[in-house]
């Protein structure tokens, strides 16, 4: 019984992330104007990314030791997969482009945060041994385990602050670059954090952490270029 609640939870909250990530997504090009249509293939294309790069990544991040099958989501995964499928869809669709992109980027903390409450729950992506206040106990199908560092919990607190602080930028235009800010804020949040988990025990740099160096560069790179007319509107 313990067992199938807990998975339940997982997948309540994995479907939860797709569910309220897209909403923001298409609330936000609705309101600009995308179309109807458009909006609807790109949930088709970046919903068929996300899951083959969040399974993808996890292979990768077990070093090959794992399956498809045996591997599981990759949170990291299923975020690369949404910035790819976005840039595609923007790519495809020059109109509304940059409104597809932006709206997505700021929709990436939401469905993160939402993802990681599915790992708290059964206890995925574990933190380090760790005794003090919050910490939590793991006994179920997946593992036994002492006490942990609650960082999934962290984690989604973490990003759904920046999602909060993103859509309140691009709302209010408050600031002309907000998709690099999220980038560098999203890249710094993920990096920070991982020391945190279990598996970088014994690490220097984790696969997650060497890509979120990559987001982190590349959001600072755009930081710094230009500002261009359309992004000024």
């Amino acid at each position: 019984m313990v067992n199938t609640m807990q998975f339940s939870l997982y997948g309540v909250f994995f479907v939860l992330s797709f569910v309220l990530g897209f909403l923001s997504a298409g609330l936000g090009m609705k309101k600009r104007g995308v179309p109807g249509r458009i909006i609807l293939y790109s949930y088709l294309l970046n919903a068929a990314i996300i899951l083959y790069l969040a399974v993808f990544f996890g292979v990768i991040a077990s070093g090959f030791r794992k399956s498809v099958l045996d591997a599981g989501f990759s949170s990291m995964g299923g975020a690369i997969g949404l910035i790819i499928g976005s840039k595609i869809m923007a790519v495809i669709d020059k109109k509304d482009g940059r409104i597809i992109w932006q709206n997505y980027m700021c929709a990436l903390p939401l469905m993160y945060s939402v993802a990681k409450l599915g790992c708290f729950s059964i206890g995925c992506c574990a933190g380090i041994p760790y005794e003090g206040p919050l910490s939590i106990t793991y006994d179920n199908y997946l593992h036994k385990t002492g006490p942990l560092f609650p960082v999934q919990l962290i984690e989604s607190i973490v990003f759904f602050a920046i999602y909060l602080v993103a859509v309140r930028m691009y709302e209010k235009k408050k600031f002309p670059k907000t998709v690099s800010l999220i980038m560098v804020l999203c890249g710094a949040g993920k990096f920070s954090l991982d020391f945190l988990r279990s598996e970088h025990m014994g690490k220097i740099l984790s696969v997650n952490q060497m890509v979120c160096i990559v987001f982190i560069v590349a959001g600072f790179i755009a930081l710094m270029l230009p500002v261009r007319t359309a992004e000024k509107k």
